[in-house]
């Protein structure tokens, strides 16, 4: 299903909802950017946002979680390659959980480059 609209910074976007709950994936005018909205499964925060720019992860922000840890995880992963990103985080475990804020991270970035 696609949506337009008007973006927070006033650009027209399109919305694409994939899987319709799950995931979103917010086109921008500028091709060369898309935004990314991922709902988490099975951590502490609920949802990821994110841009991909020629295949770079910028603009990382998680909604909930544990805040300084995730800030420093954006911080870390800034313009890097999205597959060098995968790469790290995939698999990672919190606690006894069978996934993380990482590792959701991680499969949010997977879903975006398909």
């Amino acid at each position: 299903m696609w949506i337009s609209g008007k973006s927070c910074d006033n650009s027209d976007f399109r919305l694409y909802c994939h899987k319709c709950i799950d995931f979103c994936q917010i086109l921008l005018e500028r091709p060369e950017r898309i935004c990314y909205k991922y709902k988490t499964k099975g951590v502490c925060s609920k949802e990821i946002n994110f841009d991909l720019v020629d295949g770079k992860v910028h603009n990382v922000s998680f909604v909930g979680g544990c805040n300084g840890n995730l800030k420093g995880i954006c911080s870390l992963i800034e313009g890097q390659d999205a597959k060098e990103v995968i790469k790290r985080l995939d698999g990672i475990q919190c606690g006894f959980k069978n996934t993380s804020c990482p590792d959701q991270l991680a499969q949010a970035l997977k879903s975006a480059l398909q």
